[in-house]
C-alpha cells in the first residue's frame, strides 16, 4: 500500500494495516517504517515500471478526490501523473494531464516540453508548436532547442530546425545531436 506522511509517499507493506495501526508483533501503535520513498515534486523513479504504474494509479485518484491540493504545485502532480502515465503506455491519457498543468499553470515550460514529446508521434506540427512554446519560456534551456530542432526537422520547417540546433549548440557546445524528442523529469524550481 502507499501510505503519505512527514511529506512523503511509502510503498510500505505495514501501511495496508493503517498508518498507526500496530504490527502483530507490537504492543504499541508505531507509524510505518519509511522505505522505497518518493518525495512528491522531486519526479517518479521511472526505471522500476512496476513502480510507476501502481503510483500513477494512486496520484490520480488522489488527484480525483483532493484536486491536486498535495504538497507541490499542482500543475507539477499533473505533471508527474502525465509522464507515469506516457511510460505505462497511456498517451491519451498523458496528454490530457499535459494539457492540465497548462490550463493551471500556462508558463510551465517542463509542461510544454514534454507535451511536444507526447504529441509528436499524433502530430509532428501540434509537436513542434508546443515546443516553440517551451523555448519561448525557457530561453536558456538547451534540451528544449534541442528537442525543437528535431521536431522542426521533422515537420520539414529547416530554417526552424538549423536556427534552434544553433542556440541549443551554444548553449551546450558538446551536446550530441538528438535523435528523439527529450522529457525533463527534472523537479520544479
Amino acid at each position: 500500500g502507499l501510505c503519505c506522511g512527514h511529506g512523503q509517499l511509502t510503498l510500505d507493506p505495514c501501511c495496508r494495516r493503517g498508518w498507526w495501526q500496530p504490527a502483530p508483533s507490537q504492543t504499541q501503535p508505531a507509524p510505518c517504517r519509511v522505505r522505497p520513498q518518493l518525495h512528491l515534486g522531486f519526479g517518479l523513479d521511472f526505471p522500476q515500471r512496476h513502480l510507476s504504474f501502481g503510483l500513477a494509479t494512486w496520484l490520480s485518484a488522489a488527484i480525483d478526490k483532493f484536486g491536486a491540493s498535495l504538497m507541490v504545485r499542482d500543475e507539477e502532480v499533473f505533471h508527474d501523473l502525465a509522464v507515469a502515465m506516457f511510460q505505462n503506455g497511456r498517451v491519451d491519457a498523458s496528454e490530457r494531464r499535459l494539457r492540465i498543468a497548462l490550463q493551471m499553470n500556462p508558463d510551465f515550460a517542463k509542461g510544454w516540453n514534454n507535451l511536444a514529446c507526447c504529441l509528436a508521434a499524433r502530430s509532428i506540427r501540434d509537436a513542434s508548436r508546443a515546443s516553440e512554446r517551451a523555448v519561448a519560456l525557457a530561453p536558456e534551456n538547451p534540451q528544449y532547442w534541442a528537442n525543437l530542432a528535431l521536431l522542426a526537422r521533422h515537420a520539414g520547417d529547416a530554417s526552424t530546425s538549423e536556427y534552434a540546433w544553433n542556440q541549443a549548440a551554444q548553449l551546450w557546445p558538446t551536446m550530441p545531436a538528438p535523435r528523439d524528442c527529450t522529457w525533463e523529469f527534472a523537479p520544479g524550481g
